[in-house]
């Protein structure tokens, strides 16, 4: 496990899926830690909102007379410490980070 600030500790969770294969019923899922950087995932999710907060002011600008005041999603972090967008979140979601983008005042 993890002992300094600049470690953290991820459980990734993966299919176990053979290239080639057809599997019948549920597929087995395969647990293991990690340890990632944590100045890699600050960065990756700085990145990421980076990208958002620009898109967000050219959805207020496509949209005359109303205004988008906050806009929630959900990332996942990856094993590699990569950040990704979850399209459409389901009763099977175990984990994720939920990023809430709000109007400043």
């Amino acid at each position: 496990m993890a002992s300094d600030n600049t470690k953290i500790d991820v459980l990734v969770r993966e299919a176990d899926d053979v290239e080639g294969t057809k599997a019948w019923g549920t597929p087995r899922v395969l647990e293991k830690f990690v340890t990632l950087d944590t100045t890699t995932i600050i960065e990756r999710l700085s990145q990421f909102s980076s990208v958002i907060s620009h898109n967000l002011s050219e959805v207020g600008a496509a949209l005359p007379g109303f205004s988008l005041d906050s806009l929630e999603l959900t990332v996942e972090l990856t094993g590699k410490g990569e950040v990704r967008l979850i399209a459409a979140a389901s009763a099977e979601l175990k984990g994720g980070i939920k990023l809430v983008f709000a109007r400043r005042r």
